[in-house]
C-alpha cells in the first residue's frame, strides 16, 4: 500500500513542475500585449497603451481620452522532442525503445482584456483580465513516456483592478489586487504490475511472473486527476507600479507582483486497461478526493527607456522571479486506503531566475515596427525536467508590427522561442522507472492586440 500512496503522489506533484509555458518556470509573462511582445516582452519602462495594466500599471496615467480598452489574443505551442527515448527498470535495464518522439501539436489559448478609465487629471483606474500562469502540453497515451506524462493543462485567470495617480509630470504610481482562478487536468499511465508486485506475502516466483509484464500497455491504468482553486478563499494577491520620466528621452519603469497562494481540490479517477483488471486494480486504485497548495512566485522587474534617436524607441528590462519559495509541495488525500486526511511532503527546492528583455520600435507615420530579444532562465534542475514541460533555459526572438488610425489600434507579434538542449535521466523513485533521451525543444507564439480610446 505504501508504494500505491507514493504513486498517487507522484501523479499530483506532476500538476505543478515545469508546467507552462513560455516562460520562467509556468509564468506567462510576454504574451499579455503585443506592443509589448514585438518588442521582446521589454515594456516596463514604456507602458504607453491598456496592456500597461500588466506590465506597469503606473503607464495608464499617460493615456489620452477618457476610456481606452484594449484586448489580446496569443496562440501558443509549445513544441518539444525526445530523440531515441528509452525506459528502463529499476536495474537499468532497457525495456522500451523507440525513434524521436514529438509532442502532439496543441496550440494554447492566451486571452487578455484591459479597460481604464481617466477620473480626473491626477487618478485613472483600470481593470485587467489576464492568464498569467499556464501550460498545455499533450502527447499520447500509447509512447513509451506515458507512465511520467501524457497529457497536463494548467490554466489560471487573474481578475486585477487598479488604480493609479499621476505625482506630477515626471512620476506616476500605482496599486491594484490580483484574485486568482485556476483549473488543472493530467493524464498519464501507471503500469500496475509495479503495485501488485509490492502486495504482501507474494513468493518470489510471483513477482518474477509480475515482473514480466512491466511496460505491458495491456495492464497499464489510465490515470486522469482533476482539480481547481474553486471557492477556496485563497488566490489573492497584490501590485504596484512607477514609472518616472527625468526628461523627454529617458524613463524608468518598476512593477512588482506578489506572490499569490492557491488551494486545489479536486480528484483522482481510473481507467483500467484489461490485464490491470485481472489484476484487480479497481479494488486497489479508487477515486479518491485530494487537495494540494502551491505558491505562485512574486516577481520584480525594472525598465529602461531611451528615445534619444528620432522615430525610435529602445527598450531594455530585468526580471527577478522568486521560485526559490517554491521547497516542497503538500499533498492531502482525504481517504487514502482507509486512512483519512494523509499528508504526504515532498521537496521541490527550485531557483530563483532573471530575464533579460531587449527591444527597438521604429515609428513610421501611423505605422510601428518592433524586434526585440530575451533570455530567460529555467527555474528546475536538470533531473526534473520531463515531459510534462522540459523547459530549459531558452533564447527567444520577437518581430512585431503596429498601426493606428483615429482612436483605433492594432498590434501583432510573433515569437520564437529557442531552449538550451539536455539529456534527460528521470528516475521515478517510487518504482526506479528510468526516461532516457535527449530533449531538443522550439515554441512559437503568435498574437494580436486591438485597442480602441473614446
Amino acid at each position: 500500500m505504501n508504494k500505491i500512496r507514493y504513486f498517487l503522489t507522484v501523479l499530483l506533484l506532476l500538476l505543478f513542475m515545469c508546467v507552462s509555458g513560455y516562460s520562467a518556470g509556468f509564468h506567462v509573462n510576454v504574451e499579455q500585449g503585443m506592443k509589448a511582445m514585438g518588442a521582446g516582452g521589454a515594456f516596463v519602462g514604456l507602458a504607453n497603451d491598456p496592456t500597461a495594466l500588466y506590465y506597469n500599471p503606473a503607464g495608464i496615467t499617460q493615456l489620452d481620452g477618457k476610456f481606452n480598452f484594449a484586448t489580446t489574443y496569443a496562440f501558443g505551442v509549445f513544441h518539444p522532442k525526445l530523440h531515441d527515448p528509452e525506459i528502463a527498470d529499476i536495474y537499468g535495464v532497457t525495456r522500451l525503445k523507440s525513434g524521436t518522439k514529438e509532442q502532439d501539436w496543441r496550440w494554447a489559448q492566451i486571452p487578455s482584456m484591459y479597460l481604464t478609465y481617466k477620473i480626473n487629471d491626477k487618478f485613472t483606474a483600470g481593470f485587467a483580465f489576464f492568464a498569467p500562469f499556464g501550460t498545455a502540453t499533450d502527447w499520447t497515451h500509447t509512447w513509451i513516456g506515458r507512465y511520467f506524462a501524457d497529457k497536463t493543462d494548467l490554466r489560471t485567470y487573474d481578475l486585477n483592478p487598479t488604480l493609479a495617480y499621476k505625482v506630477s509630470d515626471k512620476l506616476s504610481v500605482a496599486v491594484g489586487i490580483n484574485y486568482v482562478y485556476s483549473t488543472v487536468e493530467i493524464k498519464k499511465s501507471i503500469s500496475f504490475p509495479m503495485i501488485a508486485a509490492q502486495a504482501p506475502g507474494l513468493s518470489q516466483a510471483q513477482k518474477l511472473s509480475l515482473y514480466n509484464l512491466f511496460y505491458n500497455r495491456n495492464y497499464d491504468v489510465d490515470v486522469k486527476l482533476d482539480g481547481d482553486t474553486g471557492s477556496s478563499g485563497k488566490g489573492w494577491g497584490y501590485n504596484f507600479g512607477l514609472l518616472f520620466k527625468p526628461n523627454d528621452e529617458w524613463q524608468i519603469g518598476v512593477i512588482y507582483r506578489s506572490e499569490i497562494d492557491l488551494d486545489f481540490k479536486g480528484d483522482a479517477t481510473y481507467s483500467y486497461m484489461p490485464g490491470a483488471t485481472a489484476l484487480g486494480a479497481p479494488f486497489v486504485l479508487k477515486k479518491t478526493d485530494i487537495s494540494a497548495s502551491i505558491k505562485l512566485p512574486d516577481y520584480l522587474a525594472v525598465g529602461i527607456v531611451n528615445k534619444t534617436f528620432k522615430n525610435w524607441t529602445f527598450l531594455l528590462d530585468f526580471y527577478w522571479t522568486g521560485w526559490s519559495d517554491y521547497k516542497s509541495l503538500n499533498v492531502k488525500f482525504e481517504d487514502f486506503a482507509g486512512h483519512k486526511n494523509y499528508v504526504t511532503k515532498t521537496a521541490k527546492n527550485w531557483d530563483d531566475v532573471i530575464a533579460i528583455r531587449l527591444g527597438a520600435e521604429y515609428q513610421y507615420k501611423n505605422w510601428a515596427f518592433r524586434t526585440g530579444y530575451m533570455y530567460d532562465q529555467s527555474p528546475t534542475k536538470d533531473a526534473s525536467r520531463g515531459p510534462e514541460l522540459a523547459c530549459s533555459d531558452r533564447n527567444d526572438f520577437t518581430f512585431g508590427i503596429g498601426y493606428k488610425y483615429k482612436n483605433f489600434s492594432i498590434d501583432a507579434a510573433y515569437l520564437i522561442a529557442f531552449f538550451k538542449e539536455h539529456t534527460s535521466h528521470l528516475v521515478d523513485e517510487t518504482t526506479g522507472t528510468q526516461l532516457k533521451g535527449k530533449w531538443s525543444t522550439i515554441a512559437h507564439v503568435i498574437g494580436f492586440t486591438i485597442g480602441y480610446k473614446f
